[in-house]
């Protein structure tokens, strides 16, 4: 998706693949007209590119990240960032080290509903944030799953690669950082994959005082017509925001003085978390998700892991990234 949406930008040439699977690299050479190779470290040195898209398993962006953050060469992500707190800090070593920019796809900023959320936030029609509830099921598709995705060598589970998208929407929403958290997780479905977590449910405290309690399941079903859905509720001091996203696209608010009111969409698409990072990149500036961000949510989702692993001990969050 990142590298379909970074064709459409005018301003963006691919200059390289780089991907050991024969067939797979071939499509894509053929997709983005260029030249392909087995190795990264091979991609970098022939095509000198400005910015790297990722798109490897998680065991292997720790390697990318250091490759990238050597040659100099900014990078697009997409989430979970790694597979453990060690590997999180040796990331963010070699970022600082380099000076790259390291941003990641983090889509709810980039829907609607979503957007229509901040910026009513940011008007401050709902007053001071409270509290909030994100829900995120998703389709497991078992028999379409690599089973590297079932084993915690490989894949760091289900906090970090769903509930992140709620905890870097808090985050952006309110402005403030986790800085405690309770967590538990369980398998209710695949008991044959003893490693795996079907279902968490992580709870936030942030440092303004807000809350968010973040859900995230492998338990949506086959049957319905979207790969999950989404549905968040903000309460603050001045009112309450119901949001709906993927199968619908709707936002409603209920206001003192005013009651309840739908929100029109506004005109936002995936396609512009590349436009905006491409901008920023030519300007000299940090993206829209930044270092910070990228570090702090999946700091916070392992944390939150942590937690989780420890029966729902509760855990502080030191900030990781200043």
């Amino acid at each position: 998706m990142i590298v379909r949406d970074a064709l459409r930008n005018e301003e963006v040439e691919i200059v390289g693949v780089a991907e050991p699977d024969e067939a797979l690299r071939a499509e894509w050479c053929e997709t983005c007209s260029c030249d392909g190779f087995t190795r990264v470290e091979d991609m970098l040195e022939r095509c000198d590119p400005d910015v790297v898209i990722e798109g490897s398993r998680i065991g292997e962006k720790l390697g990318v990240v250091q490759l990238c953050a050597d040659a100099g060469k900014h990078l697009i992500l997409d989430k979970p960032l790694g597979l453990s707190l060690e590997e999180l800090e040796t990331m963010a070593a070699a970022v600082r080290t380099s000076g790259i920019e390291l941003s990641m796809y983090f889509t709810l900023r980039y829907w609607p509903p979503f957007f229509a959320l901040k910026q009513a936030v940011a008007e401050g029609k709902l007053g001071k944030i409270v509290t909030m509830i994100s829900t995120h099921p998703h389709k497991l598709a078992l028999d379409r799953r690599d089973a590297w995705r079932f084993e915690r060598a490989t894949y760091p589970g289900t906090i970090c690669d769903i509930a992140c998208h709620g905890l870097d929407f808090c985050r952006w929403l309110t402005g403030a950082e986790p800085v405690r958290v309770v967590a538990t997780h369980g398998n209710a479905t695949v008991p044959e994959k003893p490693e795996f977590e079907d279902h968490a449910r992580t709870s936030f405290e942030f440092d303004d005082g807000a809350t968010a309690m973040i859900t995230a399941d492998w338990l949506w079903p086959e049957e319905a017509p979207s790969f999950g859905e989404t549905r968040i509720i903000v309460t603050g001091t001045k009112g309450t925001a119901t949001l709906r996203a993927w199968t619908k696209s709707e936002l409603e608010v209920a206001l003192t003085g005013t009651g309840l009111e739908e929100v029109p969409m506004p005109q936002v698409e995936l396609k512009q978390f590349v436009d905006d990072f491409v901008a920023a990149i030519k300007a000299g500036n940090a993206p829209p998700i930044s270092n910070r961000d990228v570090f702090q949510t999946a700091h916070g989702c392992l944390m939150a892991r942590e937690s989780a692993d420890n029966n729902g001990e509760p855990v502080r969050i030191p900030i990781m990234w200043e």
